[in-house]
């Protein structure tokens, strides 16, 4: 996919697309991009992505993902049309060359268990995207470990909380079951971080993958 095209498909065109926050772009999965993803096989462990406290992490083969990988090329052209226009993506296009193509760099699983976490770190790569695969907790279950906290708002078990190093601007995601099949794909240059959950005997898995430009030769 070139970085300066627009992308005129189905996709692009229906109500697969939120923005849950200035800098992050929510999108449903199709069911069969959702269901190949979840039959992907897991490969070696992936210790060069481990940041934080994560007993099992896994690579996916973007072989074994051919529908996913389009389809998250055509999420991250929709995010580059609304947002190729801000100061830091003008900056970008006039430092690469024109029509410089991107890819999907790389697919790995995570699977959290009570008590893990993920310190705050960013990607590499252009965009970075976060899958829900199996959630199996609600936020009330969360809310329920913390009575010492009156607000069940300030609960963070479980959630994910993102930082905009430019504008300082936070976003709480919160995940609980129910958000399966959304893909969240945000700026690379996002920090984020991964709050433990309590008290839960499965763990919770998910995906995690960056975009790049393609220099490979």
């Amino acid at each position: 996919m070139k970085f300066e095209a627009t992308f005129n498909s189905l996709l692009y065109q229906n109500n697969n697309f939120e923005w849950v926050s200035p800098f992050i772009l929510k999108n449903k999965l199709p069911f069969d991009v959702f269901d190949e993803l979840s039959r992907a096989s897991k490969g070696d462990l992936y210790v060069d992505k481990l940041v934080g406290l994560f007993p099992d992490q896994y690579q996916i083969d973007l072989k074994e993902c051919p529908l996913f990988e389009k389809h998250a090329l055509s999420v991250s052209d929709f995010f580059a049309e609304k947002c190729g226009k801000t100061p830091i993506f003008t900056e970008i296009r006039q430092n690469v060359p024109y029509g410089s193509s991107v890819y999907v760099k790389d697919l790995w699983v995570n699977e959290m268990y009570s008590g893990s976490y993920n310190k705050l770190h960013r990607h590499d790569g252009l965009m970075s995207f976060i899958i829900f695969i199996d959630v199996p907790y609600t936020h009330e279950d969360q809310v329920k470990e913390e009575q010492y906290i009156d607000d069940p708002q300030k609960v963070m078990n479980g959630c994910t909380e993102f930082l905009d190093p430019y504008t300082q601007s936070l976003y709480k995601l919160k995940v609980e079951r129910g958000i399966e099949g959304n893909m969240f794909l945000f700026p690379s240059w996002i920090y984020h971080v991964v709050y433990p959950f309590k008290n839960v005997d499965n763990p919770r898995v998910s995906m995690a993958g960056n975009i790049s430009f393609d220099y490979r030769k």
